[in-house]
């Protein structure tokens, strides 16, 4: 591949993609200020004990005896429970002259008491489902500021969670204290980028559903819009909690949209990679992978590792389906396999921050480099459509070139001089023949593909025009079951054929046309009388330039690849068969439909 400025262009933005999004999205439990005189505070120690009573909340409650939360999580049975929050502050974190705020994160209703003063609630605490009333997933409490001072401090919460699903009861929870414009604007500033990208990826979708639609019906850009409208919706899923905080008892049906997504994205992907680089018989591949992905989805782990495994999956596969093709040769492999292994390296060096923070750039990378190779695809199809423009001219000429031979011009002329003094009346009608001719032929030479009707009635007119210079009676006896559209001269090729390599001296000669279709292509069986003993072979017929050769090139050019020509001789007869995929005939004039 030549080095040129789409590739810089493509590593430049790599570059920015990933110096901009290093550090960008994360757990607020984990994230850090953007400026150093905003600082975030957490927990020095957090515990937590099943059971209800008030006295928990008293700063001087002894908890030595409580379990720790770092070890342990939280209670994975429904019950009630409080969590202490032991927090430090510095006289550098109380002297800022800004709102303070305390931001929690948990599968549950609680009250939160700051020191054993109540600041707030979220939801409606009980001891059964139906005395609780869920909260959301996420809250922001502000501090007053006489509670906020220098010192430990004891933040804790009375908790139920009657709603939340057992799969997720020990799994989720998150503390932090910090500026409260921060913090309330923390989930925005995490999702800006992946947002940005997810209407990035949502165009170029959209664009390829449109190409798909009205330019180019391959499947491989029908996969490639819908992998792209696959992980918007995957990155949508995933910025759903920081942009809308929903009750906590649908976090649940969130994870587990999020990991049908990660499957349906990896599936697709598989299926694109195997399209895009025409790799046959992996059918077992993709039943074999996507069983995987449902046995690891349903593994006792967290959410994040599930996605995140079915996700690697698919990447392992569509890696090993684009190794093959590069190594195959295959245009467009390399950006492609690039992209892959970029994407491979950020899932292995961030496992654990992978799902939550780097998704979004490793697909967006991968994107660009699929963009480049679908570039370059494309432009190779559009300089093979400007090669196909100068050869449907270079096949123009022939056609007409065909039928304005200097021996046939000169014979036809003889031979309408000595009718004009033998016998003016035939004389009229062998002009009138020729006109005919050349008037079909007129109409024909632009056109790709001309209605099979209208290269009846062109033999037909030549025919008649050999039937006065040969003094024989040429009839072609036609039986077509099916209206299509052909390449124009391709049969009146054949009977020129037929007429110039036999030696035909008087009497009849009937010629015929049979249709039918078998196997999936539509036959045309021409056969002719065989006076010589034998008719040039087609290898002979296009060393010398002559008509099959142009009937080669008019198939190819309308029919690529979706075509075959036969010949075979019996006692008496000379056999031409030229077959056409039906699937090409559908469509016609158009094979890049099925390329």
């Amino acid at each position: 591949m030549r080095w040129n400025s789409s590739n810089t262009a493509v590593i430049a933005l790599t570059i920015l993609l990933i110096t901009v999004s290093v550090g960008a999205k994360g757990d607020p439990s984990t994230a850090t200020s953007a400026s150093a005189s905003q600082p975030l505070t957490h927990a020095t120690r957090i515990v937590y004990s099943k059971g209800d009573q008030e006295r928990w909340s008293d700063t001087a409650f002894n908890d030595e005896d409580w379990t720790n939360f770092l070890l342990t999580g939280l209670p994975a049975e429904k019950s009630n429970y409080w969590i202490r929050n032991h927090v430090t502050l510095t006289n550098s974190d109380t002297a800022m002259p800004y709102d303070h705020a305390v931001m929690v994160g948990i599968l549950g209703s609680y009250e939160i008491y700051w020191d054993g003063i109540l600041i707030g609630h979220n939801g409606k605490t009980g001891d059964s489902r139906e005395s609780e009333v869920p909260g959301t997933v996420e809250k922001i409490f502000r501090v007053p500021p006489s509670l906020y001072r220098p010192g430990k401090h004891v933040v804790s919460l009375r908790v139920s969670s009657y709603h939340s699903q057992d799969q997720l009861r020990s799994r989720h929870y998150f503390f932090v204290i910090g500026p409260y414009e921060a913090l309330l604007k923390h989930g925005y500033q995490v999702n800006i980028l992946p947002l940005m990208m997810q209407g990035g990826i949502i165009i170029i979708g959209l664009y390829y559903l449109i190409m798909f639609g009205f330019y180019q019906r391959k499947s491989p850009v029908l996969l490639f819009s819908l992998l792209c409208f696959a992980m918007a919706l995957l990155i949508f899923a995933e910025s759903y909690r920081d942009l809308f905080n929903y009750s906590y008892q649908w976090h649940w049906h969130r994870m587990m949209l999020v990991l049908g997504l990660s499957g349906i994205v990896s599936v697709l992907l598989i299926a694109f990679c195997i399209k895009r680089f025409e790799i046959p018989r992996l059918m077992p591949l993709v039943i074999s992978a996507t069983a995987l992905m449902a046995g690891l989805a349903t593994f006792e782990v967290g959410f994040d590792y599930r996605s995140y495994f079915v996700f690697a999956v698919g990447l392992v596969c569509s890696i090993s389906i684009v190794s093959v093709a590069r190594w195959q040769g295959k245009a467009g492999s390399g950006l492609t396999l690039t992209g892959l292994v970029i994407t491979a390296a950020l899932m292995l060096l961030l496992p654990y921050q992978f799902m939550d923070q780097y998704l979004f750039l490793s697909f967006g990378l991968l994107t660009l480099f699929i963009l480049a190779s679908l570039a370059l695809s494309l432009r190779k199809q559009q300089d093979e459509h400007n090669a196909a423009l100068i050869n449907s001219s270079r096949l123009e000429i022939e056609l007409l070139k065909k039928n304005i031979q200097p021996h046939f011009i000169l014979n036809t002329l003889t031979a309408i001089e000595e009718w004009i003094e033998e016998s003016p009346t035939t004389a009229i009608k062998f002009i009138d023949a020729l006109a005919d001719e050349f008037r079909t032929m007129s109409k024909m030479a632009h056109q790709k593909l001309v209605p099979l009707e209208q290269e009846l009635e062109l033999c037909r007119s030549h025919l008649k025009i050999m039937s006065y210079r040969k003094n024989i009676d040429f009839r072609l006896n036609a039986v077509i079951s099916h209206s299509v559209n052909i390449p124009p001269a391709i049969l009146h090729t054949l009977i020129e054929n037929a007429i110039t390599h036999n030696n035909y001296r008087q009497g009849s000669v009937e010629f015929k046309l049979r249709q039918r279709i078998s196997d999936q292509y539509l036959h045309f069986v021409f056969s002719s009388p065989l006076i010589a003993r034998k008719l040039i072979s087609p290898k002979e017929d296009q060393a010398q330039g002559t008509g099959l050769k142009y009937i080669n090139a008019r198939l190819e050019e309308s029919f690529a690849g979706y075509w075959k020509l036969e010949e075979t001789q019996s006692s008496d007869e000379w056999i031409t068969t030229i077959s056409i995929s039906t699937d090409a005939t559908s469509h016609p004039g158009s094979a890049a439909y099925h390329a």
